[in-house]
């Protein structure tokens, strides 16, 4: 089954050595390295980093992780309430981004994961890049994998690869401990995970980090024949007749009551047997290693009687 594939990072120290290995194959001049950033650009960082942009949550979760709070000094909105980041941080506007201002704060390394569903969003970035900034651009991933290759990539640029790698160490171990739980399952129960409401009723399919999750719990995604984020209708989801429901929109005070409460909703078994519950949206909407937190949520929420002790 697929939860097990984590097995193979067990053995980190292979992991480690090819990344170590790596650095010292990127080109150096006189006044930095050049690293290939995650959405493949050659990128100059200089060899001092002392300030450092921000710009995505999970990036600034990563940063704080690998004890870069303190050198941040501004970052986004969605950013700004994480804990270990400085008073009084310059919070920029991730929906129109101002190359100026960047630019004006003078940081030595701009982290981004730019927002995909901006149009022109990345107008601002090819002028920082014209501009000499060294911008990292680190896209939404959509596995765990991708998240391993973003941590030790953030760890690298900093110089504390070994850091990097505890923190992807920890976060493998706990997947590890789940798949080792979730393994006594027989028949997997169907789940539907909403994510949004504003325009439309908003879940997602295969090649996703949320469908992960979900088998990595050891259940399955009732809409994971389709891929990517889909909008959904209600009949579709009655349909589908999910054994549990959950949901991680931020936006409803009580999402749970909002899905139960819905007209013909409750023939569907999930909220017949009372199996409809809140996941964190922080931490199951951030490609950090905090996503571990959504994985224990979501397999409680699932199967809690495995998890008695947990």
């Amino acid at each position: 089954m697929k939860h097990l594939k984590y097995a193979i990072y067990i053995p980190l120290a292979l992991l480690v050595g090819l990344w170590v290995f790596a650095v010292f194959f990127h080109e150096r001049v006189y006044d930095g390295v050049f690293y290939t950033d995650r959405a493949g650009l050659r990128v100059l960082v200089p060899y001092e980093i002392e300030t450092i942009i921000s710009l995505g949550a999970s990036n600034t979760e990563i940063l704080v992780e690998l004890g870069f709070g303190d050198y941040i000094i501004a970052t986004d909105a969605w950013s700004a309430g994480i804990a270990g980041l400085p008073q009084n941080i310059t919070v920029v506007n991730m929906l129109d981004l101002d190359a100026e201002e960047l630019i004006a704060l003078e940081a030595d390394v701009i982290f981004i994961t730019p927002m995909r569903t901006i149009e022109g969003s990345s107008r601002p970035l090819e002028t920082l890049r014209h501009r000499g900034e060294a911008v990292i651009t680190i896209p939404e991933g959509n596995s765990v994998d991708c998240i391993v290759a973003d941590i030790l990539l953030i760890a690298e640029i900093l110089g504390v690869v070994k850091d990097g790698v505890e923190v992807i160490s920890d976060m493998l171990a706990e997947i590890q401990r789940i798949s080792e739980i979730v393994e006594q399952v027989e028949t997997p129960r169907t789940v539907y995970f909403e994510i949004d409401t504003l325009q439309n009723i908003t879940t997602f399919g295969s090649d996703t980090i949320l469908n992960e999750l979900i088998e990595l719990s050891g259940a399955v995604n009732a809409f994971a024949n389709q891929t990517n984020w889909i909008a959904v209708t209600e009949n579709q989801v009655i349909e589908a007749n999910p054994d549990v429901i959950l949901t991680s929109v931020p936006w409803l005070p009580d999402p749970v009551a909002n899905i139960t409460q819905r007209t013909g909703w409750h023939e569907i078994n999930a909220v017949q047997q009372n199996k409809v519950f809140a996941i964190d949206p922080n931490t199951a909407r951030r490609n950090s290693h905090n996503i571990v937190t959504a994985l224990q949520q979501i397999a409680i929420a699932i199967y809690p009687e495995y998890f008695d002790e947990y």
